[in-house]
């Protein structure tokens, strides 16, 4: 993943803020993995989590976004396309 603020060149994230966080879930056991936390264009909050079996996202409104799972394990291609379907 890009260390810069734009994970994911061409989709257009805004607010993004770069962080590394010990995750405590039961897969991470406080394993340090990087969380990328933006908006889109249209206000949907957005994160972007990488770990050792690859990315994995959650897109959500903003009173909701901790209440939606982080999605399986995802290619670069498929959060791709998963953004810019969110987009609309």
């Amino acid at each position: 993943m890009s260390t810069d603020l734009q994970p994911f060149p061409g989709i257009p994230l805004v607010n993004v803020r770069r962080r590394e966080i010990p995750c405590h879930c039961e897969a991470h056991c406080g394993e340090v993995v990087v969380q990328f936390d933006a908006q889109l264009p249209n206000g949907r909050p957005v994160a972007i989590m990488e770990d050792w079996r690859g990315f994995h996202l959650a897109i959500g409104n903003v009173k909701m976004l901790g209440l939606h799972p982080y999605s399986p394990p995802m290619s670069t291609a498929a959060i791709r396309k998963a953004l810019q379907e969110a987009i609309g």
